[in-house]
């Protein structure tokens, strides 16, 4: 999909809406309005036998799809590999020689894809569905431009940053009986190579893909960065109920490397004998096994009856039984190798204990699933989705990977209580039996259609063009686009064709004008009162030292602000993204007001007061609580839930209006506690809103993942509106120090007033920014309504401040009606914003933030290097400086604004390009 419009994966309503964990637990929900059809189904693997995870669950959702009636064929290589053989095609793969052949092998693969082409011709695949396809190389997916296909992400893969280094093989890590896997030096440089060259090439080929899905949350995250939204489709187990044996898709089915065949169900541990420890899983560095080895004499110390057995086989065999018998363990450990499932089974249901020491991230987990199905407790390392099935203190324990002691110490707490053992056990098999062989092939047959109404879309011709003299109202309309939302069709609206308006994007919009009126109602009113309590020197300290903690609050959000929307649809677990970002804003917010403090006396001697002790103190906290809430507005606009924005303003509004009376002994510091004093009471009611109806209890936590996600789209636009910020924000302070108070106070009441322009755009934008960040489709449609919204609403205000701007100030103060002539400046400079709202927009929706930070480098260089020069000619020349720089962007924003109307990719390129 390469432009905005088509650049979308359809999600259930269900997956938008839920709790990401909610959505993990309710696998086998499915759409009662959706048909079961019958498909030809073509899969594509790089291993033909049950030899691992992923293996084991091509094998077992095949053989599944085929009972069910569906046509399905399997494509893999014919490379050898343990286990039974599964796949009824194959393409040859040659054996890599050279690092430059490798290399060619890792981009090419003319092999197979001539074997995928011949599938494809020969069976008419209704959809194709990749899996792991490191083999068949990126160039070979261009045979699958016409055909619907959906990719399973299981495991590492080349195409994803993060997990790119655990596809290199074992070589190129340290070994270490504990700690975490470390690439050496070579491995390092391998994986950059790797990363910069075949990753690159991957991302391209991946665009025939329809749909993406992922067994964890875990997994699902790392994904979308690289590739756009990723479907949440978690593994199950094969059986009765998911539970009644332990054969699957995977894990210690794998391992086992048989066909699934129905195990017995689980007994109750008998009080046995020895005490047992299972590990199951291939037998490699990355599996830990010589970390479960290294810790094995810390739990024989306390349990020297304790047997471990080994299960699996691989690389690691051999120096594993010489360190075992070097250790003298020999007749503690037991290496068994690739068992047959009903055997795996027994052993399952009779371990006390069973261990999973992974170092690598683990996809899924299923070892872990099918442990918990047999009723045995589980020790995992706590990496990649593990900790989706293993609840510490519920169904087993989770340690840090690498560890023996603390390895050691979570096998030997189970294995001295056996109540514990049998309470963990339960509630295992509780947990497992959410987890089926029918739900994942229901989430897996919704994800089927979808991504054939989404490939039909995509390659359905435009609409002819039409000449409005001569087509017929009937034949204006667009086709119906379908909206996943209202689960049904919706006229769209291109150009001049009418059709239904976006009642979402209207009610978003009106509430969060509602709301951002409201509060300038409030603020007109409240320094209105502020004028007349104080002398205009003190409003316009006041003034100056609201508009630098504005400044500090505003520059706190570090982007986080238009990444939030950005991202917060794209990603699960929306709670753990809120407060990532809440952290990062908080956290910088501190460093500013004490930086801004520390350095006053250096950019502006005039407000020195500040640095008294307890206005310091007040001074810091307040601007924490501003950035806190600006941040949270943000939360509610990406959410699309304005509604509680204006609750949260009519009650900001109310104690702002009252505070000035209480705090007027304060004198002009009174005026900032009471403005910023009115957000500090009110925060309470966001967060009981977030706590309760929402779901996102605020906490301070940091999510590396998502903070490495956004750090590039943030920084951009951070810098951006930072310096986009600085003239409007500074400019009252510039006033105060280059002329005098009064005359700042003068600037600040205008450019108030003046602001009311701005809350048009700055509403129907960040209502149509969150929008199209969760429905991509409505961007040309929602478009031209955004303008004759923004425009139509902003003619009438401007001619309104006009013809009354002098009796408006002088409600002030007959001192404040000399400052018309500005103020007429000031409204027509916020009038024409509008233009760099909706260009500043469209980038931010594009991804396209360098354009963003060049626009507003040069304008904020206008406004302010003019302001300072031409402070001694009087307020209206500072003003001129500040329209000029809205010039230069309204004019850099106009060619954004008229390619997009255009249908042309925003920037000169296909801005999701790189997701799809």
């Amino acid at each position: 999909m390469n432009d905005p419009v088509t650049a979308w994966r359809l999600r259930p309503p269900r997956e938008r809406t839920a709790d990401e964990r909610t959505a993990f637990d309710r696998v086998g929900e499915r759409n009662p309005a959706r048909p079961e059809p019958t498909w030809s189904i073509l899969h594509v693997i790089n291993m033909g036998t049950t030899c691992g995870g992923a293996e084991r669950v091509v094998a077992d959702v095949a053989a599944a799809q085929r009972a069910a009636g569906h046509r399905v064929h399997v494509l893999s290589s014919d490379l050898p590999g343990s286990g039974t053989p599964f796949s009824d095609l194959t393409w040859h793969q040659p054996a890599t020689g050279s690092l430059a052949a490798r290399v060619r092998g890792q981009l090419r693969n003319p092999a197979a894809r001539l074997a995928l082409a011949d599938a494809v011709e020969r069976y008419h695949p209704d959809v194709v569905h990749l899996h792991t396809v490191g083999l068949v190389a990126p160039a070979t997916l261009a045979v699958l431009a016409a055909t619907p296909t959906v990719l399973t992400v299981h495991g590492p893969e080349p195409f994803i940053r993060a997990t790119g280094r655990w596809c290199l093989p074992a070589r190129y890590f340290r070994r270490a009986d504990a700690g975490a896997a470390a690439l050496t030096w070579r491995g390092w440089m391998v994986a950059t190579g790797t990363n910069w060259l075949v990753a690159r090439a991957w991302r391209r080929g991946l665009r025939v893909v329809d749909v993406y899905t992922a067994p964890s949350r875990y997994l699902a995250g790392l994904a979308a960065r690289e590739l756009g939204p990723v479907r949440l489709v978690p593994n199950g187990l094969d059986g009765p109920s998911g539970v009644d044996g332990p054969a699957g898709a995977g894990g210690a089915a794998g391992a086992a490397g048989a066909a699934s065949v129905p195990g017995p169900a689980a007994p109750e541990r008998a009080g046995a004998t020895r005490p047992r420890l299972l590990f199951v899983g291939r037998l490699e560095h990355v599996k830990g096994v010589q970390v479960l080895l290294a810790a094995l004499p810390a739990v024989l110390a306390r349990h020297p009856d304790t047997v471990l057995t080994v299960c699996g086989s691989g690389p690691l065999e051999a120096a594993l039984r010489e360190r075992v018998d070097r250790l003298g363990l020999t007749s503690s450990v037991e290496f068994v190798g690739w068992l047959p499932h009903h055997q795996l089974a027994g052993r399952l249901a009779d371990a006390d204990v069973v261990v999973v020491p992974s170092l690598a991230p683990e996809a899924f987990g299923l070892t872990c699933l099918e442990a918990m199905a047999a009723g045995a407790p589980v020790v995992a390392s706590a990496v990649g989705g593990l900790p989706d099935l293993v609840r510490p203190g519920v169904t087993g324990e989770l340690v840090a990977p690498g560890d023996p002691a603390a390895l050691a110490g979570a096998v030997d707490g189970l294995l001295a209580d056996e109540v514990r053992r049998r309470r963990l056990g339960r509630a295992g098999r509780r947990r497992a039996a959410r987890f089926t062989m029918t739900a994942q092939l229901a989430r897996i047959a919704d994800t089927y259609a979808d991504a054939i109404a989404i490939h039909r879309a995509r390659s359905a011709p435009p609409p002819p063009a039409r000449s409005p003299a001569r087509a017929a109202p009937a034949a204006c309309a667009t086709p119906p686009v379908p909206d996943p939302k209202a689960g049904r069709p919706r006229q769209s609206r291109i150009g001049g064709v009418r059709a239904t308006p976006s009642d979402s994007l209207l009610r978003n919009s009106a509430l969060l004008l509602l709301a951002t009126v409201e509060l300038a109602a409030g603020g007109f009113v409240f320094w209105q009162l502020a004028a007349h309590l104080f002398t205009p020197a003190r409003v316009g300290w006041a003034g100056a030292l609201i508009s630098a903690s504005t400044l500090v609050a505003n520059l706190a959000l570090v982007g986080t602000n238009n990444s939030l929307i950005h991202y917060l649809y794209r990603w699960p677990d929306r709670a753990r993204t809120v407060n990532t970002g809440l952290t990062v804003v908080v956290c910088a917010a501190l460093v500013g007001s004490v930086g801004f403090v520390a350095g006053v006396p250096l950019f502006a001697p005039q407000l020195a007061g500040v640095r008294r002790p307890a206005v310091a103190v007040a001074f810091v906290a307040l601007t924490i609580v501003g950035a806190a809430g600006l941040f949270y507005d943000n939360v509610f606009i990406a959410l699309r839930r304005n509604g509680y924005l204006l609750s949260r303003n009519t009650v900001v509004v109310a104690l702002r209006l009252a505070l000035p009376a209480v705090l007027v002994g304060l004198g002009a510091f009174g005026v900032f506690a009471a403005y910023w004093g009115a957000l500090a009471l009110a925060l309470p009611l966001y967060l009981l809103l977030l706590g309760g109806p929402l779901g996102l209890p605020p906490r301070l936590t940091l999510a590396g993942d998502r903070l490495r996600a956004m750090w590039r789209y943030s920084a951009g636009n951070y810098l951006a509106t930072s310096i986009l910020m600085m003239p409007s924000l500074l400019m009252p302070v510039l006033v105060a120090q280059r002329v005098d108070p009064g005359h700042a106070a003068l600037y600040y009441i205008s450019s108030l007033i003046a602001s009311v322009l701005v809350f048009v755009p700055q509403a129907t934008c960040r209502s149509f920014f969150a929008e199209i960040a969760h429905d991509p489709r409505r961007l040309r449609a929602d478009l031209p309504m955004l303008l004759t919204l923004t425009i139509g609403l902003q003619l009438p205000l401007l001619a309104a401040i006009s013809i009354a701007g002098r009796p408006v100030l002088a409600l002030f103060g007959a001192a404040y009606v000399r400052a018309y002539p500005l103020l007429v400046v000031l409204a027509l400079t916020s009038a024409l914003s509008s233009v760099g709202f909706v260009g500043s927009t469209l980038l931010l929706i594009s991804g396209r933030v360098r354009p963003l930070c060049q626009l507003s480098a040069a304008a904020c260089a206008v406004s302010l290097l003019g302001g300072y020069l031409l402070a001694d000619r009087g307020l209206i020349w500072i003003g001129g400086s500040t329209l000029a720089g809205e010039v230069i962007l309204a004019a850099g924003y106009s060619v954004v604004i008229a390619a997009t109307l255009r249908d042309r990719p925003v920037g000169g390129r296909a801005p999701v390009r790189r997701k799809r």
